[in-house]
């Protein structure tokens, strides 16, 4: 298991510029810097990526992306606002059969569906605020995101339609738009040290439409499944550190999940509405730490949801009858472990779960 941490920077040592060229049609360029503006910071990037591969049908890759973002004040007290933006459309090769390849019919590098790939683009906004007082913090963000996909397919060629081929498309349209905000405050209980935190999360994606077709290079001449989709959910949770000794301090948490789905479909029965809502009760013990090493038990429920889709689904599109699904599926963990920083600059964790 491994984790990482990525953030997006608010100010550059200096700005750069960079322009890559290889073969096959490869060519990267990027360019980056950050401003002075009034009381803060602009940022910008730029990418711009082109690549045909090795392939006997060239990959095509044509991306492009963006990012302008206003920042002002600190990490722990200050506001930013950001935009994104990026464009994709590639050929895709694909696995090919390697009987194919074996008699000769094509190249190690070559295809059977020439026209499979697809596009996609994702743009963002968001605004982020965190406002640190002597023992608060106050954190929100909200956000909208617009993107799309086309993704062509084709794993069967001709098994299925022996004229025109298997080729199939997924394309989606969705538009998400979300909140969160928390407040966390530090405080004292009969002498003991406690941190506690609420929050609310919120979001709503809504997607018109997300479809399954049946396409000849590209093109679609009839629909397996089209769907409209409104999904919405909110989230409230709470959260207590206690230290009871200097060895020992607890985590416990709370979070209640509701949800609602809302779908109409092309296949008749399998529109409609669907609401679930599910409790997460959560709770750690650490122990230490002793010679930079801590032991831990957790213990938690979660769930997690089910595609809409399948919330409301009474036929299958082959006309075959299907239940739907329950839309939220509870889970529960257990954990027993250690973490140690014995060795300096490595944190290593050992745990049964």
């Amino acid at each position: 298991a491994g984790s990482a941490r990525i953030r997006l920077a608010d100010k550059l040592p200096q700005g750069q510029a960079s322009l890559s060229i290889g073969q096959h049609g490869y060519l990267r360029g990027v360019v980056a810097d950050s401003l002075d503006a009034g009381p803060g910071t602009l940022l910008f990037g730029l990418e711009m990526n082109r690549n045909n591969g090795p392939w006997d049908v060239p990959e095509s890759v044509r991306k492009y992306s963006g990012v302008l973002r206003y920042s002002q004040g600190t990490q722990d007290d200050g506001f930013s606002v950001t935009g994104m933006a990026y464009k994709n459309s590639w050929n895709a090769t694909d696995q090919v059969p390697l009987r194919a390849v074996e008699s000769g019919l094509i190249g190690r590098f070559g295809s059977l569906a020439p026209s499979d790939g697809g596009d996609t683009s994702r743009y963002s906004l968001s605004y982020a605020l965190r406002k640190r007082t002597q023992n608060r913090l106050f954190e929100f963000d909200a956000y909208v995101i617009r993107s799309q996909l086309e993704l062509n397919s084709d794993f069967t060629y001709f098994l299925a339609d022996a004229q025109q081929g298997d080729q199939f498309q997924q394309s989606e349209r969705r538009t998400v738009a979300g909140v969160n905000a928390s407040e966390s405050w530090t405080t004292e209980l009969a002498g003991l040290a406690m941190r506690n935190k609420l929050g609310v999360q919120a979001r709503f994606d809504r997607l018109s439409p997300v479809g399954l077709y049946n396409t000849v290079e590209r093109i679609r001449h009839s629909t397996v499944r089209e769907d409209r989709v409104r999904e919405s959910s909110v989230g409230l949770y709470g959260e207590n550190t206690l230290q009871w000794l200097p060895w020992l301090r607890s985590v416990a948490g709370l979070r209640y999940d509701a949800y609602r789905f809302s779908v109409a479909s092309s296949i008749e029965g399998n529109s409609g509405t669907a609401n679930d809502h599910v409790v997460s009760p959560k709770l750690s013990l650490i122990f230490g730490p002793w010679s930079k090493t801590e032991f831990f038990v957790n213990y938690g429920k979660g769930f997690h949801s089910n595609d809409a889709r399948g919330t409301t689904q009474t036929r299958l599109p082959d006309g075959a009858a299907s239940t739907p699904v329950t839309p939220l599926v509870p889970t529960k963990g257990m954990e027993l472990g250690a973490r140690t920083e014995w060795l300096p600059g490595l944190q290593s964790s050992l745990a049964l779960w």
